[in-house]
């Protein structure tokens, strides 16, 4: 891995951070795991002709590991605990690569326990630590937000009767909203949709993409607040703060691919009272 600025780990009881102009140094080599990922993919012979096939496809858990030095023996100790209380297996750290211009991070347990050694005359004290990280993606924690529109004008011309003269607007109450979403991550992401009922009730509101959607199968009441989670490990419905099974059978909590997306938003009444946001942090493939 070429041009690390610098890497913190840490979890809620430690950190430490690793950098050429640090008290701890990676070295040569020592960072593993954190440029593209292993493939997972199984292929098959094709029994009537060369070649073969895929069976299935996939990113395994990544596998992390960072090897530095720390050259001052005055800090020999206060490393050394650092990284045993980071090695904690009940606690998940977050390691976090600084290039210099962007922050990258991953959530990872600790593999195993810190690995110590010295040289001939004990110095520096050479410290290698491993994680897995059962989601293989880096994140840069930066929200993407967006607020659809929920009312939308639809003319707008002069009119004359009798007396005067004036201008009458019409808005358009459609029956969807719809946004184009960019995901500039390297692989599919799921989203928050938070939705709202502002201006009076609205019957099953629904997010769909490609033939794929989420409904809620009730109606929400003025004031009502629904959050449609689709990432990975938080799916679900969320109706004043309280989780919801009432979305219908045929829903698929789908993700935003890589690129341009076209979210459409419906309702089977009343869509004009819904209020609407969408939100996601993209995926990377590597720091």
């Amino acid at each position: 891995m070429n041009k690390v600025y610098c890497i913190t780990v840490k979890n809620s009881v430690a950190a430490l951070n690793l950098s050429p102009l640090s008290v701890c140094r990676p070295i040569e080599g020592g960072l593993v795991g954190f440029d593209a990922p292993e493939t997972g993919a199984r292929f098959a012979s094709d029994g009537f002709g060369d070649g073969g096939y895929a069976l299935d496809t996939g990113i395994p858990p990544r596998e992390l590991s960072l090897t530095f030095e720390v050259t001052d023996k005055a800090y020999f100790e206060s490393v050394r605990a650092s990284a045993i209380r980071l090695m904690n297996p009940h606690e998940e750290a977050t390691l976090t690569v600084t290039l210099t211009s962007r922050h990258r991070s991953i959530r990872a347990y600790p593999c195993g326990v810190p690995e110590f050694s010295t040289g001939g005359t004990g110095c520096p004290l050479k410290i290698k630590m491993s994680f897995t990280a059962p989601s293989p993606f880096f994140s840069d924690g930066e929200w993407i937000r967006l607020s659809l529109p929920t009312n939308v004008p639809l003319l707008s011309f002069p009119f004359s009767p009798m007396a005067g003269a004036g201008t009458v607007c019409a808005m358009a109450q459609s029956s969807t909203y719809t946004a184009k979403i960019t995901n500039p991550g390297d692989v599919s992401c799921g989203f928050i949709a938070s939705l709202r009922a502002v201006h009076g009730s609205v019957d099953s509101p629904y997010v769909s993409m490609n033939g794929h959607f989420v409904k809620f199968d009730d109606v929400m009441l003025r004031g009502d607040s629904l959050t449609v989670d689709t990432r990975r490990g938080s799916k679900g419905l969320i109706c004043n703060g309280t989780r919801r099974y009432s979305f219908t059978r045929d829903s698929t909590f789908f993700s935003l691919g890589p690129g341009e997306n076209t979210l459409t938003f419906s309702a089977e009444d009343n869509l004009q009272n819904l209020e609407v946001s969408v939100r996601f942090v993209p995926l990377y493939l590597g720091a």
